[in-house]
């Protein structure tokens, strides 16, 4: 039986919180699924973990590749996957066990190209969780359902790549419009996903949105590579120009000419507070801003918002706590 949703999970020396994550997608209530775990050339016993996962159930499938980074690691499993959707997970992550099976239902019940919902994240300093929502600013899609174009938009109301975010772990995708636009991931080793995500997104005809969340995303990770400080503003220049040369090619630059020049200055100044030639002044003022932040939400708005986490995710708040890395046990 073909599978209804393919996921592809990129694993490289996440020991630590590899069994987590597939146990996770292994107790999916979709059943009809198929796990392609991708070992990008691991040095400890990542490719063991999947091994043996693969061993207890036939549904996962274990791939073992040379080093060459997350985003060669996700082109391989998209390109053995056989499912209707694809859906893209971190290795050191959690899905909600019913994640995927409200997503799939949400794809065919609106024959959406993609499907996006809300996601988690969780604080490893601190232990707190946050829910993110999919801040669209999108008008009049109750008279639509929640379905839009990114095309059919009144831009006065909304800018495209501001509302659409590149993560993809809180997105499913159908397969057959992946490949039908030979979408693929930026061989690089950050930012990889940004191209395949902003392209899918400018390219889509039908974009749904599904309300709850599914999604937990672990930040501060020591060896994360979103935590990585080696970056530089050469490297968004890069990015930035292979999806300028992305959209040009496929007849949608001009469409979106005006919210790429935004994205393009907007990036550069959320990231270079974290790269290595970005003035240390202005790092110390976004940093400072940004925890103040922090230390504002607090009191009844936490109280308020842990209740609500608790019942649309029983449990969430204990899974974040016992994460290997986590501070605040």
């Amino acid at each position: 039986m073909i599978p209804l949703v393919s996921i592809i999970v990129p694993v490289y020396n996440v020991e630590k919180y590899l069994r987590q994550c597939l146990e996770s997608l292994c107790n999916q209530s979709l059943r009809e699924i198929e796990i392609i775990a991708v070992d990008d050339g691991s040095t400890d016993s990542s490719a063991a973990i999947l091994d043996e996962f693969a061993a207890r159930d036939a549904r996962v499938y274990a791939l073992h590749l040379p080093n060459r980074g997350a985003g060669a690691a996700r082109n391989s499993g998209l390109e053995a996957a056989v499912g209707k959707y694809l859906y893209f997970s971190d290795p050191d992550d959690l899905v909600h066990p019913t994640y995927l099976k409200r997503l799939f239902s949400r794809a065919e019940k609106t024959s959406a190209d993609i499907v996006v919902s809300d996601y988690l994240t969780c604080d490893l300093d601190t232990g707190a969780l946050r829910r993110v929502s999919v801040n669209w600013g999108l008008c009049n899609l109750s008279r639509s359902e929640g379905v839009f174009s990114p095309k059919d938009l009144n831009w006065c109301d909304a800018e495209p790549f501001y509302q659409l975010s590149p993560i993809i772990w809180h997105k499913l995708f159908r397969r057959a419009f992946v490949v039908e636009n030979n979408l693929r991931y930026q061989e690089i080793r950050r930012f990889n996903d940004m191209c395949f995500a902003y392209e899918a997104l400018c390219r889509a005809q039908r974009i749904a949105l599904l309300s709850g969340i599914g999604y937990l995303y672990f930040s501060k990770r020591r060896g994360s590579l979103q935590n990585n400080r080696s970056l530089s503003g050469e490297m968004i220049k890069e990015v930035m120009s292979e999806l300028r040369r992305r959209l040009c090619a496929c007849g949608l630059f001009d469409t979106f000419a005006a919210a790429f020049a935004d994205l393009e200055r907007r990036n550069y100044c959320q990231f270079s507070s974290r790269c290595n030639d970005a003035p240390a002044e202005p790092r110390k003022i976004r940093r400072g801003i940004h925890r103040l932040g922090e230390i504002l939400r607090s009191g009844k708005r936490r109280l308020r918002e842990f209740l609500r986490l608790e019942l649309a995710w029983p449990g969430v708040h204990s899974l974040a706590r016992n994460y290997p890395d986590c501070k605040t046990k």
